[in-house]
C-alpha cells in the first residue's frame, strides 16, 4: 500500500480508512481504489496484484455499486471530495 509519511497525509490515510468503512469496502478493494485513482489500467492493477482481469473487473463493479458511482472517474473523485487525497 502507499506509505504516508508527513502529517497531512497521515490525515489523508486516516479519512481514507473513513471512506472505506463507511462504503463497506474490502481491504483488496481499498487496494484497488488507489491504483484506479492513481490511473492505472485494469491490467496494470492485475499485473501489480497478482489477480486476474476479470477479478480486477469484478471488485470495480463491487466497488461501483458499494460507492453509486458509474464510473472509475467518478469514483476518482469521490475519493478525493470524501478524503481530500490528491
Amino acid at each position: 500500500m502507499i506509505d504516508f509519511p508527513s502529517k497531512k497525509v497521515t490525515e489523508s490515510k486516516k479519512d481514507f480508512e473513513s471512506f472505506c468503512a463507511d462504503y463497506e469496502i474490502s481491504k483488496r478493494e481499498a487496494e484497488i481504489i488507489l491504483e484506479i485513482c492513481s490511473g492505472k489500467t485494469n491490467k496494470t492493477i492485475a499485473e501489480e496484484l497478482f489477480i486476474t482481469l476479470q477479478t480486477v473487473k469484478d471488485h470495480s463493479h463491487h466497488i461501483y455499486t458499494k460507492t453509486q458511482v458509474k464510473n472509475r472517474i467518478q469514483l476518482a473523485n469521490l475519493v478525493r471530495e470524501k478524503t481530500g487525497m490528491k
